[in-house]
């Protein structure tokens, strides 16, 4: 009984609440983001040499929203010399978006530097940024920032077969 109770009013706050994010004409409301500030480590420029174990953090200043929630944060990376229309890899932060910072494994940043073009154990520079949002109209962050790796030998991705013939 106890259960049947809970549900039914369960059922009004999700309409009430399914209400409430829309306008009289039935469109979502835009809850803008700032756009994240500063990005502060790694640093401009950093390099590595990636190891099958190693781990990269990545931390930036909390971006705001308009509604006083927490935003979304995507780490985006592009080539060298691309600017972000056309990312070759993305990454969601830590706490399912929700923290301004990710840990990247060695093996995950080898892949994203593969999609570049980068060949195995060769050196690249990788460009990176962060995206806020609220799930609609992301806000690029003000600064960008460069990271120089060497990739690792072998495949980007293992595969979890092979077979010799």
């Amino acid at each position: 009984m106890k259960n049947i109770f809970t549900r039914l009013l369960l059922i009004p706050a999700i309409v009430a609440f399914i209400f409430s994010a829309c306008d009289s004409e039935g469109v979502v409301r835009d809850y803008g983001v700032t756009p994240v500030q500063k990005l502060y480590t790694p640093d401009n420029g950093k390099a590595i040499e990636l190891q099958p174990q190693g781990t990269l953090f990545f931390e930036w200043e909390p971006a705001l929203a308009e509604d006083g929630g927490n935003p979304l944060y995507e780490v985006v990376f592009d080539t060298e010399n691309g600017d972000f229309s056309e990312p070759v890899g993305y990454m969601v932060s830590d706490n399912n978006g929700m923290d301004p910072r990710v840990t990247l494994t060695h093996k995950q940043v080898n892949r994203i530097a593969a999609q570049t073009g980068m060949e195995a154990e060769e050196q690249g520079t990788l460009k990176w940024t962060v995206y806020s949002s609220k799930g609609y109209m992301p806000a690029k962050a003000l600064e960008e920032r460069t990271l120089t790796v060497t990739r690792l030998a072998g495949f980007a991705d293992i595969p979890e077969q092979v077979y010799l013939t």
